[in-house]
C-alpha cells in the first residue's frame, strides 16, 4: 500500500506533456538568424530565437514552454524547416553551400577571373585557370553557412555555357578553332579505357 501511494505521489508531481510544433523560415533567415512567434496551447505567445545556420529539420527545445502539469510545464519541441533558394543549396550534413556558375568557352579555355554571388549579398572574385572543364569545382573558404566553429565554404561548380545560336562571325571563329584542334580527340582516353 505504501509503494502504491508513493507511485501515485510521483505521478502527481509529473511534468506536463511536451508540445511539438514546426515553423518554416526562409533561406535568408537561416543565414542571418531570426526570431519567430509561436502560439502556445494556453493562448499565450512565445518568441523563439532561431540561430544562424540552423539545419532543415533541426529540433530546438524550449524548456518549460510545453503543457502545464503538477510538477511544472513540459518542453516545447520546435522543428525548423528551411525554405529553398533559387541559386544556392546546402550540402547535406555540412555548413558548405553549393552554387553552379556558367562560364563562357573563352573563359574556360583561356582562364579568367569571374564574379561569383555570395549568399549574404555581393560577390567574390574567383580565378578560373586556363583549360578548365565543365563540372570542375572550386572552394571559396568562409563564404558558406555561418557556424560557431567558423563559416563553411562556398563550393562553386563551373558550367561551360554553349550559345544556342551563333552569328556568322562567331560561327567562323568556332569553325577556325575546330580546324586548328582537329588532331585533338577529347574521347580518346575514354575509348581506350573502354577497350574500343
Amino acid at each position: 500500500a505504501y509503494r502504491r501511494q508513493r507511485q501515485m505521489c510521483i505521478r502527481d508531481r509529473a511534468k506536463g506533456e511536451n508540445r511539438t510544433t514546426s515553423t518554416l523560415i526562409s533561406f535568408d533567415d537561416m543565414m542571418q538568424g531570426t526570431t519567430v512567434r509561436l502560439r502556445r496551447g494556453d493562448g499565450k505567445t512565445t518568441t523563439v530565437k532561431v540561430p544562424q545556420g540552423v539545419r532543415d529539420g533541426q529540433k530546438l527545445k524550449l524548456r518549460g514552454k510545453g503543457h502545464s502539469g503538477p510538477g511544472g510545464p513540459g518542453d516545447l519541441i520546435l522543428t525548423v524547416k528551411v525554405g529553398g533558394h533559387p541559386v544556392f543549396a546546402r550540402k547535406e550534413d555540412s555548413d558548405d553551400l553549393l552554387v553552379t556558375v556558367p562560364v563562357s568557352f573563352p573563359e574556360a579555355a583561356l582562364g579568367a577571373t569571374i564574379q561569383v554571388p555570395k549568399p549574404a549579398g555581393g560577390t567574390v572574385s574567383l580565378r578560373i585557370p586556363a583549360g578548365t572543364s565543365s563540372g570542375r569545382r572550386f572552394r571559396v573558404k568562409g563564404a558558406g553557412v555561418p557556424a560557431a566553429k567558423g563559416a563553411g565554404s562556398l563550393i562553386v561548380t563551373v558550367e561551360v555555357a554553349v550559345p544556342a545560336e551563333l552569328d556568322e562571325t562567331a560561327r567562323r571563329a568556332v569553325e577556325d578553332f575546330a580546324a586548328a584542334t582537329a588532331d585533338s580527340d577529347p574521347r580518346a582516353q575514354l575509348l581506350e579505357r573502354a577497350g574500343s
